[in-house]
């Protein structure tokens, strides 16, 4: 008997939903807005976040020896950064291989090579390249290398510390992530309760007209979980069938974008792979609970808002 009732209830809501033609339409498509609102704020979170990574790999502390620094000196510091907990590597070079490098990355500038040469020595002193596990620890391995500038005898040994390469664009971008964020979370709030009343309506009008078959079922001492049900239906399919909806653009929407753009350049100035598509399809559970399961919050609390107001029984 109660699965029949169910059955009942669950048929009469549909039928309902079916009935209600243009404004079931309206209802969907309002419920659509903040759904693909809140779908944009997942997949821009998503962007930003491989922006961050990409810089985050590139940042790293680059520590400038003396010319007259001994191999044995820098190696102990070498020793000494890599029992810290904050290192995650640090790469050692010494001025021959400095120098190397640097010819090979002017090999076509032979003006800047000719006057190498007739410098006649090594101008370059060894280097260690310091990546960090976090970028907030940088700044605490700066200090680090800030207190030994000298050796201990007082000459001088570390000749300069080059850190802050990345790191204002690293703060800018963490600001324009939590600024999109903020902005996409209200605009998304904003079209949800537009949503709601949308709904709240719907569902008030769906009870004007029924009032008579309501009247009836009164009468004939129907309960009220049989009376209140087909309205609550009602208002679930308008969230679930937007949501549904939502989610099968987002295949075409995705693929577009990632194809469309996968051509410009990031943030980081380099090419940048826009894997939108890849990242949707991967995460298409995850993406669906949220899409889905905020649509039928939104249209499950309006229903039943609705049908506590509007009808007395």
């Amino acid at each position: 008997m109660f699965w029949e009732n169910i059955r009942r209830i669950v048929r009469t809501g549909v039928t309902n939903f079916l009935r209600s033609g243009f404004i079931s339409l309206t209802a969907i498509l309002m419920i659509m807005v903040p759904l693909f609102i809140l779908s944009s704020l997942l997949f821009t979170n998503f962007l930003l976040e491989e922006e961050i990574r990409s810089l985050q790999d590139r940042v790293d502390i680059n520590v400038y020896f003396v010319t007259t620094t001994t191999e044995e000196k820098i190696l102990a510091l070498k020793q000494q950064l890599e029992k810290l907990p904050e290192i995650a590597s640090a790469e050692y070079l010494s001025a021959e291989d400095v120098l190397q490098r640097f010819r090979t990355r002017h090999e076509n500038d032979q003006l800047t090579l000719q006057a190498l040469d007739e410098l006649g020595e090594n101008p370059f002193g060894a280097t260690l390249s310091i990546k960090a596990k976090e970028v907030s620890q940088y700044s605490g391995i700066a200090d680090f290398l800030s207190d030994r500038m000298t050796d201990e005898t007082g000459q001088a040994f570390i000749d300069d510390i080059n850190y802050y390469r990345n790191k204002v664009t690293i703060g800018q971008l963490g600001d324009m992530v939590d600024r999109t964020q903020r902005e996409k979370i209200i605009q998304t709030l904003f079209l949800a309760v537009i949503a709601l009343f949308v709904i709240f309506n719907t569902i008030r009008l769906t009870i004007y007209h029924s009032r008579e078959e309501i009247g009836v079922m009164r009468l004939v001492g129907a309960s009220n979980a049989y009376i209140e049900g087909p309205f609550i239906v009602e208002g679930l399919l308008y969230g679930s069938v937007g949501a549904i909806i939502i989610l099968i653009l987002l295949f075409p929407v995705t693929y577009w974008f990632g194809s469309y753009f996968s051509v410009f350049p990031s943030i980081t100035g380099s090419v940048s792979d826009i894997r939108v598509f890849e990242y949707y399809v991967s995460h298409f559970l995850y993406v669906s609970f949220v899409i889905l399961g905020t649509s039928l919050l939104l249209s499950g609390a309006s229903s039943f808002v609705a049908v506590r107001k509007y009808l007395s029984v």
